[in-house]
């Protein structure tokens, strides 16, 4: 997988306006969801790697991707303590 360059994210959207920046962040993250409602059981602790990373399990990958979003969510202001739990 290739990296992710946080950065330049920001740089490429920082001229959009809010409600569109919303809007995109929940049609990914719908996306997320359904991919994550959708992996077997048996598929959790297969290995990958991102950008020459070690390898890591995809079951790693998208519990650090959720708490990248509570991350993000505490930063706008949005109350998370019920969903922090199941990270």
């Amino acid at each position: 997988m290739p990296e992710y360059d946080g950065v330049r994210w920001v740089q490429l959207h920082q001229d959009r306006e809010w409600r569109e920046i919303i809007g995109l962040w929940r049609i990914v993250n719908g996306q997320m969801l359904s991919v994550v409602e959708n992996i077997p059981d048996a598929a959790w602790p297969r290995i990958c790697t991102i950008a020459g990373s070690e390898p890591l399990t995809i079951r790693f990958i998208f519990q650090g991707y959720a708490k990248h979003m509570l991350h993000h969510l505490r930063q706008i202001g949005v109350a998370t303590d019920n969903i922090s739990s199941v990270v």
